[in-house]
This record gives structure tokens, C-alpha cells and sequence, in this order.
């Protein structure tokens, strides 16, 4: 207390008594005080529209959808009154080290999938795949049926077409993305997955535990916060819907949580593969074509139509590439050959 408001408050002591000690703004209501009926509201739209949101996004909604200007703590002061509590604690974890961010924007992204029920009983349970940037925290995700292939390849794929080609990936060791394992005849192979990486000479970083890729685990761990409660909000039922509401929720969040690198310089690398995205990433199978010019794939037989000139395909290597989308493409090294599904009925029509 300073010496002019002590010789103030001896004054009012030597006035009022023991009554004069006390704030004189004690037990009046502070003049930018909210109303007393406007918590009653933030309680009633939380109970009816937006249970299990956490404070911070809440906040954010009254603001967004009903011009209700409050801070998180008012926020959560109303709703401790009545009894809300967060719906996610924090809880204490183990010490670990911190590991320093990645310097450049592609330098690194974590991929992963999470299977959730994202739609809380609507509808079926689909798994999220997606990728976070490890120096920026942008995210790129879709919403699938299961972990699948499929989907890494067309989040990748996205990534690479609005960005280039990233240094490298961190992910689990899933079957998917394992970049060696043994067979029964102990024979080293590499998934179909890890082979197009290679391709585009992208390096394979394979965590061992959850903790050592902490960043898309915590993203997970937001998102089924968040992201449940967007798609609540607006009554996702379907795998398209909530493909729609994620891709409105991903431009928010970005923008949000982005974070700037330390090197402003990129370390995308422009696409300069001599073969395509769609038949770089994708399923490839090598084959040595047969002497009727055949190729047999997934109980399919393919028939090469000649080459220059007439040339026949026979005993020459070739490779077949299954895209995302189901099409199929034969390659003999860089030279696209045209085929068609082989039928048997259908050959015999036209000989007839």
C-alpha cells in the first residue's frame, strides 16, 4: 500500500471505525459486468446444442453462430456454476524430451490413421488418415471406411499436388507402411506403399512407439474434440457429409493452429518423376508378358494391343499400375501400352 492511500484509509478509520476499512467498491456490481441472464443462456445453449464441446470451442461457437462475445474463463466460470466441468481433464504424463520442430515447411510429415466413432452412432465408424506438418502444423485429411492403402495414396497425393514432393515421411510400423518384414520363407519385401515413396525419393521414418509421434497423435486427440462436435453440430450421417464438413473444418483449423517455420525457405521439391502422380502412387505389379501377349492381375486378364509397327509384347518385363480410383495402366519401362480386358464370351462373339 502506498503512503497517500494509507493516510486515506487512516482518515476513514478515524472517521468510520473498523467500517471504513473496506474497498468502497466492495458488494456493488462492476459497470462492464455481463447481464445476470446472459449466463443462464451460455448454459442452456451448451446443454441443448453443444454438449461435450470443450470450453475453448465453445467460446468460439458463441461468437461464430450467436454474436455472444465472452472470454473462455467467463465462459467457464458460467458453466462451473452450474455444475460443467471440462469434458476433457488434462491428465498428468510421463517426462519426456522435447524434440525440436523440423526447420522448413516439407521437411517432414507425420501420417497416420484414426479410427473413431466420429459420428457418435449416426452412422458407421470411419477411420481418419491424414498428415500434419511437422514445422507448421498444417493438415491435410479424408475420411475412409477403414485404414486403407487407398487413402494414404490420395493424401499424399493431395499433398503433393498442392505443395511438391515432401523430404520425408514419419509414420507407425502398420502393415501398410512397414518398409521391410520377414515372410514365412523369410524373404525381405517392401510394401506397395513404401515402394512408391521410394520412387519419389522420399525417406521412410517408422516410429516404434505412439510417443514418438506425438504431434499427429495430440492432432487425433483435438480433432476427435473438435471435429466431433462440428459434425454433431450440423448432423454429419454419412461418410460424403462428414468428407464436406471436414474439408470447411480443415481451412478453420489451419488457420487456427498454423504455425510459421523457422526457415521460411520451403523444402517441397517439384515434381520432375518421369512418370506421372496417379502411376507413381499406386499399387504396381511387375509381370513378364506371355507369349499370347497377356498379363494376368487380380483374376484379370489383360490383352496388349501390338506395338510400333506391330511389335509384339512376348517375354518383355512390364509393370502393371493399379490406381487408387481401380484403372489400370501398363508400362514397359516409361512407354504406356494399350490393352483391353480379356473375355472369353466376348472373344468368342466376335470370331463367330
Amino acid at each position: 500500500m502506498s503512503v497517500r492511500q494509507l493516510r486515506r484509509v487512516r482518515e476513514r478509520f478515524d472517521d468510520e471505525g473498523v467500517a471504513g476499512l473496506p474497498h468502497r467498491g466492495r458488494c456493488k456490481r462492476p459497470a462492464n459486468a455481463c447481464p445476470p441472464e446472459l449466463a443462464g443462456q451460455v448454459t442452456s445453449l451448451y446443454r441443448e446444442r453443444y454438449p461435450g464441446t470443450n470450453q475453448e470451442q465453445f467460446t468460439e461457437f458463441l461468437l461464430e453462430r450467436h454474436g455472444i462475445d465472452l472470454s473462455r474463463s467467463t465462459v467457464r466460470r458460467y458453466l462451473a456454476l452450474e455444475g460443467i466441468g471440462a469434458p476433457m481433464p488434462q491428465k498428468r504424463s510421463r517426462h519426456r524430451r522435447r524434440r525440436v520442430r523440423r526447420a522448413q515447411e516439407g521437411a517432414l510429415i507425420q501420417m497416420d490413421g484414426s479410427t473413431h466413432d466420429w459420428l457418435e452412432g449416426r452412422g458407421q465408424h470411419l477411420t481418419l488418415i491424414g498428415g500434419i506438418d511437422d514445422a507448421t502444423n498444417k493438415v491435410w485429411a479424408r475420411f475412409y471406411t477403414s485404414e486403407q492403402m487407398n487413402g494414404y495414396f490420395e493424401v499424399i497425393r493431395t499433398i503433393v499436388e498442392e505443395n511438391g514432393i515432401p523430404a520425408a515421411i514419419y509414420t507407425d510400423r502398420t502393415a501398410l507402411m512397414l518398409s521391410e518384414r520377414r515372410t514365412e520363407k523369410q524373404e525381405k519385401y517392401l510394401s506397395h506403399l513404401s515402394k512408391a515413396l521410394q520412387r519419389m525419393g522420399v525417406a521412410l521414418i517408422q516410429a516404434r512407439s505412439p510417443q514418438a509421434k506425438g504431434r499427429i497423435e495430440r492432432l487425433w486427440r483435438t480433432m476427435q474434440d473438435r471435429l466431433v462436435s462440428e459434425l454433431r453440430a450440423i448432423d454429419v450421417k454419412t461418410l460424403e457429409g462428414a468428407n464436406r464438413a471436414l474439408a470447411i473444418y480443415l481451412r478453420r483449423h489451419n488457420m487456427r493452429f498454423r504455425k510459421e517455420a523457422f526457415n521460411p525457405d520451403p523444402a517441397w521439391r517439384p515434381w520432375d518423376l518421369a512418370l506421372g502422380v496417379e502411376d507413381t502412387l499406386c499399387w504396381v505389379f511387375p509381370r513378364v508378358v506371355r507369349l499370347d501377349n497377356t498379363v494376368t492381375i487380380n483374376n484379370q486378364v489383360l490383352q496388349l494391343e501390338p506395338g510400333a509397327d506391330g511389335a509384339s509384347w512376348a517375354r518383355k518385363r512390364v509393370s502393371v499400375h493399379q490406381r487408387p480410383d481401380g484403372s489400370l495402366t501398363v508400362l514397359h519401362q516409361t512407354t504406356s501400352i494399350p490393352h483391353r480386358l480379356y473375355s472369353a464370351t466376348s472373344e468368342a462373339e466376335s470370331a463367330a
